[in-house]
């Protein structure tokens, strides 16, 4: 168990580290209370107490989900490694902290521009074209995890899955549960 669980963590920071990581690109859900949503997202950072860090325009779907619905899900899987990963957490937006003006001062004029469209994402538009203006609207999205479900596939089928829960604040300590396939 705490072997596996090592496994994800070093597969997490690892995608972190490596853009060809199976890990960088995860699939986030988030609801707006009626029905969920569902996109891919890079992973760019974990912090020191293991928040998972995306960014993201501070306008978009993902970020007006959590104002009103703050659970969660991340799920990551590596197909040549048999390894799938579901975290389960409360989604934080930060914009005006000091560590996202920092993320945002030091991407390259080609990212900020991303993240300075004039039109929110998903808009409806009747011309497609994209018009950019001066004002950012660059933002990090962060899990918070609580809960990690880890799915590991074998070739001699002998699977094992496991969750392992947060059991105190500084997500340091997880307790891990073996679960039936």
């Amino acid at each position: 168990m705490d072997t596996l669980f090592k496994k994800v963590r070093q597969s997490l920071a690892g995608a972190v580290d490596y853009s060809g990581h199976p890990f960088r690109i995860a699939t986030l859900s988030t609801t707006d209370g009626q029905r969920p949503y569902v996109r891919s997202v890079v992973l760019r950072a974990i912090s020191k107490t293991g928040d998972l860090v995306f960014y993201v325009d501070s306008r978009s779907r993902k970020a007006q989900h959590v104002k009103t619905h703050d659970t969660v899900s991340v799920l990551f899987y590596d197909r040549e490694n048999g390894l799938q990963v579901t975290i389960t957490g409360k989604g934080v937006v930060d914009t005006d902290s000091d560590e996202a003006k920092q993320i945002f001062e030091g991407l390259n004029e080609s990212q900020q521009i991303d993240y300075k469209s004039i039109i929110a994402p998903s808009a409806v538009l009747a011309d497609p074209t994209v018009v950019r203006g001066e004002e950012a609207h660059f933002a990090l999205f962060k899990c918070m995890p609580v809960e990690i479900e880890v799915l590991q596939l074998d070739e001699s089928s002998q699977h094992q899955r496991y969750v392992y829960t947060k059991s105190d604040a500084s997500c340091k300590d997880w307790k891990g549960q073996a679960l039936s396939l």
